[in-house]
């Protein structure tokens, strides 16, 4: 009989456009708990890495009012001009800030409970908005409203800084973009609109209602385009030569349904949508503009995960300026999860679940990712080998393998793998055949692998591209069944350790079309 040997090396990250039979072999059609990294040495393929741990940021939670809520709703780094800077929450009824050990303790309370909100900074003031009258702090963190101004939005709930100006939004006037005056938005009239302050109202230039979720800068941090993201569309104005003066430039249908995900990809806007992740780009002339989508490769995927989300409001995202990775995370009920997008492979690269739950995400100026929980934590992801202790479960599923004949009937007998791993550990290898039998008749290979002496992206350029110091290859040459198709699917969960995969491959007997 004829043999085969495939080799999968690429890992280009995840392809489930229809469902794991329209994945390529270079793709993979799940990572849990890993993600795909490209190599750097311009070889084109992947290698497929367990992610690290978690750790608590905090000890002691945000002391709320009596009864209120944990959930860390709002995560911000207030950056002074002292040169020092805050971590920043909003939980429960109230706001708070860490104090550099173990603690969060309160800058105001008595807020309504369990809201949505956003910080930012302003002229040197910490703004903090929540659906009531706008707050801010000095750097000595007294607190007030931000303006006794009656034209000042009563209840913003998302603010941008843009051109001088501060802006807000306003639940009850949905529509209406304000704008303070230029380097003035605490004064007695800083938003009365009798010099340079103002409004913009989208009813003049949408075809139908919407509600404004909140503002970007567009095009970079010197750009006079301000991006007005709303529920249904993005609302593009440009400033004139004077800094009131504003003058439409497009808008075009985004669905967006979360600003706590919008965030910069260099001079990008990314934040999902109810399609797909919407991301923003301009050409190189003229504030040309345009949309497209970052999630083709899984938008059926994406599109049935956002359906099983209850509140979209509490999608949270945030870019690892590190990894290059934009993370997602869905609030779904009993099954929160954050996708990987990698901007350098261009695709969603795998997806993270951890043992707790998280309702914000913050990118911070030092390149840590910090996530808010439901508990009233701060954890740093990316770090350690352990969730607080919990063992990481990893699992690589690969799509429907047909090793290049999908007509013949295939007997498979070896599968091998080069493995890397942190700690000895029982590596499962689940695989079965045929659409009808998919995980019902699942043969389970576990192999042990020893302990590497490093991680690659610690030792791989210091001996060979297939030395196997340092790694381990293991293979298993008893496989069971045959069929036209293979599915197979790696998986690990032992306590500190991780694995990457550079390559694996199966080799076989080619049979027969009968």
């Amino acid at each position: 009989m004829p043999t085969f040997e495939q080799v999968f090396t690429e890992f280009r990250g995840m392809n489930r456009r229809t469902d794991r039979l329209n994945s390529p072999t270079d793709f993979v059609y799940d990572c849990l708990n890993g993600f795909t990294l490209k190599d750097f040495k311009g070889s084109n393929l992947g290698v497929t890495f367990q992610r690290e741990g978690s750790e608590k940021f905090n000890d002691v939670q945000l002391d709320a009012d009596y009864g209120a809520t944990k959930k860390i709703k709002v995560l911000f780094e207030a950056k002074w001009d002292g040169g020092g800077t805050d971590i920043i929450v909003r939980a429960g009824t109230a706001w708070g800030k860490f104090d550099g050990v173990d603690t969060f303790d309160s800058i105001i309370t008595g807020r309504a409970d369990d809201v949505v909100g956003q910080a930012l900074m302003y002229k040197n003031e910490l703004i903090m908005l929540d659906g009531g009258v706008p707050q801010k702090a000095t750097a000595a963190y007294s607190v007030s409203a931000l303006s006794s101004d009656s034209n000042m939005p009563q209840d913003a709930t998302s603010g941008w800084v843009h051109r001088n100006k501060l802006w807000l939004n306003s639940p009850s006037t949905p529509m209406m973009a304000y704008f303070s005056k230029t380097n003035n938005a605490n004064g007695a009239t800083a938003w009365t609109g009798a010099t340079d302050a103002g409004t913009l109202d989208l009813s003049t230039v949408l075809p139908e209602g919407d509600t404004i979720l909140g503002y970007r800068t567009y095009g970079g941090r010197d750009s006079g385009l301000i991006a007005i993201i709303c529920r249904k569309y993005t609302v593009i104005y440009s400033a004139g030569a004077n800094v009131y003066d504003f003058t439409f430039v497009q808008y075009f249908p985004t669905t967006c349904i979360s600003i706590k995900a919008a965030d910069y990809v260099g001079k990008d806007i990314v934040y999902p949508s109810t399609n797909n992740l919407t991301s923003l780009f301009s050409s190189a002339n003229n504030d040309e503009l345009d949309v497209k989508s970052l999630s083709h490769f899984i938008e059926p995927y994406y599109r049935q995960l956002i359906s099983t989300v209850s509140n979209t409001d509490l999608l949270s995202g945030a870019f690892d300026k590190r990894m290059n990775f934009y993370y997602l995370n869905l609030p779904i009920t009993n099954n929160f999860q954050t996708l990987v997008y990698s901007v350098d492979a261009g695709n969603f690269v795998g997806r993270f679940t951890y043992p707790f739950n998280i309702y914000s995400m913050l990118a911070r100026i030092n390149g840590d990712i910090l996530v808010g929980d439901e508990d009233g934590y701060v954890r740093k992801i990316n770090t350690g080998s352990n969730d607080d202790g919990t063992a990481i479960s990893f699992k690589l599923a690969m799509p429907a393998l047909y090793f290049k004949k999908p007509q013949n009937y295939k007997k498979p007998h070896t599968i091998e793998a080069l493995i890397q791993a942190t700690k000895t550990l029982t590596l499962n290898i689940d695989y079965w055949y045929g659409l009808d039998s998919l995980s019902s008749d699942k043969i389970t290979k576990s192999l042990i692998v020893e302990a590497s002496s490093s991680l690659w992206d610690e030792a791989l350029w210091d001996v060979a591209y297939w030395d196997t110091q340092g790694n381990e290859i293991v293979h298993t040459s008893d496989i069971l069944g045959r069929g036209r198709m293979m599915f197979i699917e790696f998986r690990q969960n032992t306590l500190d350790a991780r694995i990457i995969i550079p390559w694996f491959l199966v080799r076989g007997i080619m049979e027969g079309v009968n």
